[in-house]
Parts: C-alpha cells; structure tokens; sequence
C-alpha cells in the first residue's frame, strides 16, 4: 500500500514539475514576443513621428498601441525571409545552390547592400531637407526594399550553411550575417515608419482622420495620435517644416471622419 502511494505521490510530483516547467517557457516565450513587438513598435513610431517633429510622442503612447506598430513590420520580414528559405530549398532540390544565379545574385545583396543603403539613405535625408519630398519618399521606399533584401539574403545564407557548412571556420562571415540581421530588423521599422509619416504628412493626403473643432468647426484637424482622453492633432494646412501638434480632450471635438 505504501508503495503504490509513493509511487502515487511521484507520478503527481511529476506531473506538477513538467505542467510548471511547460507554463515557465510558454510564459518566457510570451514576454520575449511582447518585449519584441514593443521594441519594434518603438523604433516605427519613434521614425513615424520624428518626421512631424513630434518625437516627444512616444512617452505619451500606451504601451499596447507601441506594440500594435510592430505587426506590419514583423509581417513584412518573416513573409520575406520565408520565401527566401522556401525558394533555396527549391534550388537545392534542383541542382547546386551555389552555381545557381538566385543564389549569385543573393550573395551580392549581402555583400554590397549596405553600402547601397547608407548612399540612398544620404540622399534621402539630402532631398527631403532642401525641399524635393517626392523624391524623398521614393528613396525612403527603395530603401526598404533594399534592407528587407539584406535581411533576406543573409537569411538564405545562414540557412544554407547550417545545411552544408560552407562558412565552417569563417566566423566573420557568421558575424557578419548576425549583424546584418539585427541591421535589419532595426533599419525594417525605422524605414517604414519614415515612409508612413512621409505620405501621411503631405497637407493634401487623406490617409490620417480629419477632425474639427467645436470652437472654430471652419478649421480641419488631422489627428496624428491618440492616448487616453487626450487627442494630438494638427492643422490640415500649416506654413512650417513641422506641423504644430495641438492637445485636445474629447469634448472639444465635433467630429471625426475618416476619408479613406
């Protein structure tokens, strides 16, 4: 009888140790994700609103709208580096992955794509302080396309060698992929967030809510944020770099209306 209640209390002991050991990793793998989403939530909205010179913004945003900013960001590199991996798996089955010109032109993202970021990324900040924002926005777009192929590239590599050791004894070249990985996933929000701000900015564009005033309803808002009772808004025509970012509450506003 003793026996079969020990063994009885050992198998709940054991039981309770792998539920308890199961909850701890679903609940670290939980604040890893939300710690993730909140830095890449950061670094879109910090890029989205220092282009309206209002980077002072981000202490006044909850935490859980930080987070909502890293979606599309996050989407947007593991769709890409999905179907870099997906399509090097298709080549390898083809013939030698190395002589093929995907995986050529790959390796050439990875070797020069930096330094083809860092020149339009100069020019970008160049035309958009003297006054071009069209050819702005366009460099600002040409640029994610060219970190999200970086970080794309080096992907395919690190995939292929943890397949076949091509980079065994290289670990510069392993550093390197690291490097240029977390490159990417901090330039990925920064860029996209420059890129929402800069179309969002235009006084003639519709994408943000249009919002007036019950004390002056000629006037039209933009509302550029939202956190809590306080609505960050500003004018939709407006002389300066930067628009002036107005704080209203919710009883100071007669509508809002959403154009697209």
């Amino acid at each position: 009888m003793n026996n079969k209640e020990n063994q009885s209390k050992q198998s709940i002991f054991v039981g309770t140790t792998n539920l308890l050991n199961a909850i701890s990793k679903i609940a670290a793998g939980f604040v890893g994700l939300s710690c993730f989403a909140y830095i890449v939530g950061w670094i879109y909205a910090q890029s989205y609103f220092s282009v309206f010179g209002a980077k002072w913004l981000i202490t006044e945003i909850p935490v859980l709208t930080l987070m909502g900013y890293s979606w599309l960001p996050v989407l947007v590199v593991v769709f890409f580096a999905y179907t870099g991996i997906t399509d090097l798996a298709e080549i390898e089955q083809e013939g030698s992955v190395k002589d093929s010109r995907q995986f050529k032109f790959t390796l050439a993202i990875f070797k020069h794509g930096s330094w083809v970021f860092g020149l339009v990324a100069i020019t970008d900040l160049i035309f958009s302080d003297i006054g071009y924002p069209a050819l702005a926005k366009i460099l600002s777009f040409i640029n994610v396309v060219i970190v999200i192929g970086m970080v794309r590239s080096a992907l395919m590599i690190l995939s292929l060698h943890l397949v076949q050791p091509v980079l065994r004894g290289n670990l510069s070249v392993v550093y390197l992929i690291q490097a240029i990985i977390v490159f990417g996933l901090y330039f990925t929000p920064m860029q996209m967030g420059r890129n929402a701000a800069l179309l969002d900015k235009e006084q003639d564009a519709l994408f943000l809510p249009i919002v007036s005033l019950r004390d002056d309803p000629t006037k039209t808002f933009k509302l550029l944020a939202l956190s809590g009772e306080h609505f960050y808004i500003f004018p939709t025509i407006y002389d300066s770099k930067y628009p002036p970012i107005q704080i209203v509450v919710a009883s100071q506003i007669q509508s809002i209306q959403k154009k697209i």
